[in-house]
């Protein structure tokens, strides 16, 4: 059989090193990533400002059929419970 040898090879590593780089963009151009626009981005001196939106008045919120169902039971469970504890003493 054949031998295989593997031999590292140091090969000589060189970086292209930029000091003091500035994209060429134009004066009415930025760099800055704009907020969500939800928020209403202006840009003002040299930055993103995010105003808040003016949400409308929301209407109030009447219990789902589901509370109205759970407070229904808890008043059943109530009642059963006094009614049981008038049969019992009744009995007695």
């Amino acid at each position: 059989m054949r031998q295989v040898d593997y031999e590292t090879i140091k090969v000589p590593y060189e970086e292209d090193v930029v000091i003091g780089f500035e994209p060429d963009i134009p004066k009415n151009c930025t760099l800055e990533i704009c907020p969500d626009l939800i928020y209403d981005p202006v840009f003002k001196d040299g930055k993103w400002i995010k105003l808040k939106p003016e949400l409308p008045p929301q209407p109030e919120t009447e219990p789902s059929e589901m509370d109205k169902l759970k407070t229904e039971l808890e008043v059943t469970k109530a009642a059963m419970a006094e009614f049981i504890m008038q049969q019992t003493l009744k009995g007695m």
